[in-house]
């Protein structure tokens, strides 16, 4: 899906980053389109990610040397904003979380009870009042292409759970149906490098939803 994007040899590194921990999130509901605002331990979270990505490669948090796409919702800002202080985001609308619609606010279990959609929601169909699995997909992997497009520099994408899932799901070629199955959590980070190989794009996995450990957390 993005063949022949870069133009050089250059590996691109894609460093996911899920928002931290918000109200919702701490409840188990799900955040969807809400301008829920990180917990004090979703800023633990932040603190303990900033250290950690600086520990691998200092120049992610460099803004200079590394573009930095961060979805418009306030949570996505404010993880951005605790790991990069004075920071110059670009903002990608099409990295927004998945439109869930009426779901918005609930449980899953809750919104399967009074029937706003199945147990067995399909990946295609769009949620009441919103829009389906693989309309996010397509969205956020065009914004990704057109970013990958004039040799880029290493992306971190600040981004949300569902979306980030699709992303790396359209990078590595995986069956949209494998969505249910996949997670990502709260303050994690993916990372994968692009190699451009005889004109083909092919992605090397590094890491997958690793969450850095916080205050009570490390033993």
């Amino acid at each position: 899906m993005l063949d022949r994007l870069i133009g050089s040899d250059k590996v691109v590194s894609i460093v996911f980053v899920r928002h931290c921990e918000t109200a919702l999130n701490a409840q188990g509901l799900i955040d969807g389109d809400s301008s829920s605002s990180l917990t004090a331990r979703g800023r633990l979270q932040a603190d303990a990610l900033r250290l950690y990505l600086n520990s691998v490669n200092k120049r992610w948090l460099d803004q200079s040397q590394t573009r930095w796409l961060v979805s418009p919702m306030l949570r996505a800002k404010e993880t951005a904003a605790a790991l990069v202080a004075c920071s110059k985001h670009e903002i990608e609308n099409d990295f927004r979380e998945v439109d869930v619609g009426d779901v918005q606010g609930k449980s899953w279990v809750d919104a399967v009870e009074v029937k706003i959609v199945s147990s067995e929601h399909d990946v295609h169909t769009a949620f009441p009042g919103g829009e389906s699995f693989g309309q996010a997909q397509t969205r956020s992997m065009a914004a990704l292409a057109h970013h990958l497009i004039a040799k880029p520099k290493d992306l971190v994408i600040v981004a949300h759970g569902g979306i980030i899932v699709l992303l790396i799901l359209g990078i590595l070629e995986i069956s949209l149906d494998q969505f249910p199955f996949s997670e990502i959590d709260n303050g994690s980070c993916s990372i994968i490098e692009l190699h451009n190989i005889k004109g083909k794009l092919v992605p090397k996995i590094k890491l997958i939803n690793y969450a850095p450990p916080i205050g009570e957390e490390i033993q």
